[in-house]
């Protein structure tokens, strides 16, 4: 009995795509940058940035086709007796489309989905789903603890997601939780360059954006300036 089960999990699993085999990579890595902000003065950076450099770089510049920001802590998820402590992806903006990956189970989030008081949506890792759900093909609609809260799974990603191996979960950032102010740099921000646009291109036009931003933005600290780099891994 337990083989036949077995069997007919897997030919489910097979029906849909979903067979750990999956391989993935960042599309066109060329294209995917991070923007960060660096000192002038002193030249100290950490590869990340504020709201505020997200907000201005997202509304001002042309050079990128999709742009978002995220940024990653340790979170305790829980589902039925499986309990762990894993990595958590809190995204905002057009993510998975400057990725260019597609989850094999569902979806993945959406911007607007920041801003909905309903249930919070989760997307899990593989890995994570086999451990709390036994690669269960109905995971779509089941719920799962995040530090407390209950979260709805609405898709699951591919086996093989070209960063470090561990358990992970992405959920959706919303600005109106926010508690940090807007110009303090704990967010990483990546985009996908427009078509025929370069890396120098980006940083030209960020350079210029940020010589304006201190006249419009009188928090702005403008010693510190916008940096443009392939992304090396995310």
């Amino acid at each position: 009995m337990g083989n036949n089960i077995r069997l007919v999990r897997l030919a489910a699993l097979a029906a849909i795509g979903v067979i750990s085999s999956i391989s993935f990579s960042i599309g066109q890595v060329k294209e995917i940058v991070t923007l960060y902000s660096v000192s002038a003065d002193t030249g100290a950076d950490d590869h990340r940035a504020s709201m505020a450099d997200f907000v201005a770089w997202k509304m001002a510049s042309t050079s990128f086709k999709d742009i978002a920001m995220y940024r990653t802590e340790s979170c305790d998820v829980s589902a039925g007796d499986f309990q762990e402590k894993v990595q958590s992806y809190s995204v905002f903006g057009e993510f998975f489309e400057v990725v260019n990956v597609r989850p094999v189970i569902g979806r993945t989030l959406s911007q607007g989905e920041a801003f909905d008081d309903e249930k919070p949506a989760v997307v899990l890792s593989y890995e994570l789903w086999k451990k709390a759900f036994d690669t269960d093909p109905a995971i779509l609609g089941k719920t799962m603890s995040v530090d407390g809260a209950r979260c709805l799974v609405v898709g699951v990603m591919p086996g093989s997601v070209n960063v470090p191996g561990q358990d992970r979960i992405w959920t959706i950032f919303s600005p109106r939780t926010f508690e940090g102010g807007g110009y303090d740099r704990e967010f990483h921000v990546i985009a996908r360059l427009q078509q025929g646009v370069t890396v120098d291109d980006a940083q030209k036009e960020l350079t210029a954006l940020d010589r304006k931003r201190h006249i419009k933005e009188p928090k702005y600290d403008s010693t510190w300036m916008a940096r443009v780099e392939l992304m090396k891994q995310l």
